[in-house]
C-alpha cells in the first residue's frame, strides 16, 4: 500500500486530460522474498473518498493492473 498524491500534488488531477501519461515512484515494504506480487493502481476523490472508476477495460473493483515485482 503506497496511497497519497500523483507527483507529491504538484499534478492534481483535476488538471489531468485524456492519454496523459506521468511517472510517479512509490515505494512499498514486500514480505519476505516471495512473489510475484501484481501492482495496481487505483484513483478516488479525495474530497469524498469515491473511488473513481476507470474508462475503457473491464475493472469491476476499480484498479488497473499494471505490473508484477518480485521473483
Amino acid at each position: 500500500q503506497a496511497d497519497g498524491d500523483p507527483l507529491a500534488g504538484l499534478y492534481p488531477l483535476n488538471i489531468w486530460h485524456g492519454n496523459t501519461i506521468i511517472t510517479d515512484i512509490r515505494y512499498a515494504r514486500l514480505p519476505h522474498r516471495t512473489g510475484p506480487y501484481t501492482v495496481y493502481v487505483g484513483v478516488w476523490d479525495p474530497s469524498t473518498g469515491e473511488k473513481l472508476m476507470p474508462a475503457g477495460g473491464e475493472y469491476p473493483d476499480g484498479r488497473i493492473p499494471v505490473g508484477t515485482v518480485g521473483p
